[in-house]
């Protein structure tokens, strides 16, 4: 959280807000904020529809407005329980394995490979933080609380926001402890994770707005 910001508290028109654990507990990550124009909500201020999104509006030090103030995903650290993130609406892949890009790892190849290759071993904050340092060709042992803090205190996305999901055609789920695994589109563990009622399912950001 951003120093000098007031309590955190539900979002309203009115009041710049964090989002609370509780708040978070009772998220609704279907709102495509890339639809929905982020340009949109720091000029308006968060709608009511956002309230349980979890979603925040961090207020810089010293400003009351919206507009003054930084988006934030509040699921990055925290990650999902129990939830199955479908392919976006416009994905056309089913179950491509991205590729190295001249030879070093892309976010897609990182993130494919380590949830692939671990099924149920890594959180959403494992992937998040092992992939940035894949990308600083650092080594797995570099992943210290110190190196989490400093990584988390920056606005992070989510992985509604992987390009497994996105543009690979790969459904990721979370297990009870947010553990995670891949699942191919279209394939009948796919299907049968959007059937059951007691895992949540929400869709990948779409590319295209």
């Amino acid at each position: 959280m951003v120093a000098g910001a007031p309590p955190p508290t539900v979002l309203n028109r009115e009041q710049p807000a964090n989002i609370t654990p509780e708040i978070l507990a009772e998220a609704d990550s279907s709102i495509d904020l890339q639809r929905l124009g982020v340009r949109e909500i720091l000029r308006t201020g968060a709608p009511a529809s956002l309230r349980s999104s979890g979603i925040g509006l961090v207020p810089l030090p010293g400003t009351t407005r919206y507009g003054e103030g930084i988006l934030t995903v509040a699921t990055a650290r925290d990650g999902y329980r129990n939830t199955f993130i479908a392919v976006a609406d416009d994905c056309t892949a089913v179950a491509e394995i991205p590729q190295t890009r001249g030879g070093k790892p892309t976010v897609a190849t990182s993130h494919y490979e380590l949830i692939s290759e671990n099924p149920y071993r890594y959180t959403q904050a494992d992937i998040l933080v092992l992939t940035a340092l894949r990308q600083q060709s650092l080594p797995p042992s570099a992943d210290t609380p110190e190196k989490r803090d400093e990584f988390f205190a920056k606005p992070r996305a989510c992985l509604r926001s992987s390009p497994l999901g996105k543009k690979y055609g790969w459904g990721i789920h979370f297990d009870d402890k947010g553990r995670t695994a891949v699942h191919p589109a279209n394939s009948p563990r796919y299907r049968e994770l959007l059937a059951d009622d007691s895992v949540k399912t929400v869709k990948a950001l779409r590319s295209q707005r």
